[in-house]
């Protein structure tokens, strides 16, 4: 980064969040880089579940729900009054993910959310399966100041989509998006960024190439492919195989014709490629204990997106606890201290899988 932008960038956080926040940056990204056991920082992200209410009933949350038992759906939205008493502990957040286990446009108070923060310089996102992204909503949501919107598309055919996606239609689904992206284009607006995730499994492997020529119909220029993470045993058989990945191949060529930005992500790239990485290194990727924060519907606090049940890790609770001390509490720097070293079990469990050493 240039020493232009540097300073551009440093003068944009002054005047929306003050010379505290500004100074926190400079906090977390030496945290960042030396990784020390107790933070001199407070997180500069946080990802907050606003809902744990979906219009979805899809397979790897079904598989959740048979792991962690029926009070999984216990479903609720987090109040706008619960939200502004978490951001008030959270002073100096630069970027917030409206996402948890549930379809963050369910709740009736995301748009009051999406401004509070934008008003305050905080940039956001969040993740929609785009089955309710249309009319008013959708009006609102362009004109909100929402930095990035990213949609969740697992197969062209929609036989295969449906059967993933139980519950959506993958016409209304491709509709939305195209309607909206038409709408934010119109606008005039530089945001919201949007992009196509596409979670890769046995299921879908070999409808990659069509995702690409679909996801690029619709006036969207951005396809991330994730490999999927069998959080519980039951999704253990719908990994992808090397096999089946080959797919990949083919939709990368097709992507550079079209001139459109095909990302694949860090495990699925390392099982393409069949780099292996040694665990120390592994474990460097991680930056979640030092910059950000994951907090659940009920305040519940948790290391991160992977680890987002409470009921196995908890950090604390921010409606309860003083969140400076659960940012720096015994469990979050025996989990810093871990990273350094090794790949906790935990860690290798939720987030990198049989992945942990390639």
């Amino acid at each position: 980064m240039s020493v232009y932008r540097k300073i551009k960038g440093a003068v944009a956080v002054i005047r929306n969040q003050g010379v505290t926040t500004l100074w926190n940056t400079v906090l977390t990204k030496y945290a960042q880089r030396r990784r020390p056991d107790k933070c001199p920082n407070q997180p500069s992200f946080a990802q907050i579940e606003i809902t744990t209410h979906c219009n979805l009933h899809c397979a790897t949350c079904r598989g959740l729900i048979d792991e962690l038992g029926p009070g999984i759906q216990q479903s609720r939205h987090m109040s706008f009054d619960e939200f502004k008493k978490i951001m008030a502990r959270l002073p100096y957040i630069r970027w917030a993910c409206l996402n948890g286990t549930g379809e963050p446009l369910l709740n009736p108070d995301l748009l009051p959310m999406i401004r509070y923060l934008t008003e305050r310089g905080i940039q956001v996102t969040f993740f929609t399966n785009a089955m309710l992204l249309k009319g008013q909503l959708a009006e609102d949501l362009v004109e909100s100041g929402l930095g990035a919107l990213k949609f969740s598309i697992d197969a062209a055919d929609p036989e295969v989509f449906e059967s993933i996606r139980k519950g959506a239609k993958m016409a209304e689904v491709v509709e939305n998006i195209r309607n909206f992206a038409a709408l934010a284009k119109r606008s005039g607006r530089a945001a919201p960024a949007l992009s196509v995730v596409t979670t890769v499994t046995k299921t879908n492997a070999g409808e990659v190439p069509e995702i690409v020529r679909l996801v690029h119909s619709l006036g969207v220029n951005t396809l991330q492919l994730k490999r999927m993470i069998p959080w519980t045993a039951s999704l253990d058989d719908d990994r992808v195989s090397d096999e089946e990945l080959k797919s990949i191949h083919w939709a990368k060529e097709i992507a550079r014709g079209l001139d459109f930005r095909l990302i694949v992500g860090p495990l699925l790239h390392r099982q393409l490629t069949g780099t292996a990485v040694i665990p120390e290194r592994r474990t460097r990727t991680c930056w979640w204990p030092w910059t950000g924060t994951y907090i659940t519907v009920d305040g519940n606090v948790t290391p991160c997106c992977n680890l987002f049940d409470s009921d196995k890790i908890k950090l604390g609770n921010i409606f309860e606890d003083d969140f400076r001390e659960i940012w720096n509490g015994s469990r979050i720097r025996h989990l810093r201290s871990q990273l350094k070293t090794t790949l906790p079990e935990i860690c290798h469990l939720a987030c990198s899988a049989d992945d942990a050493t390639g």
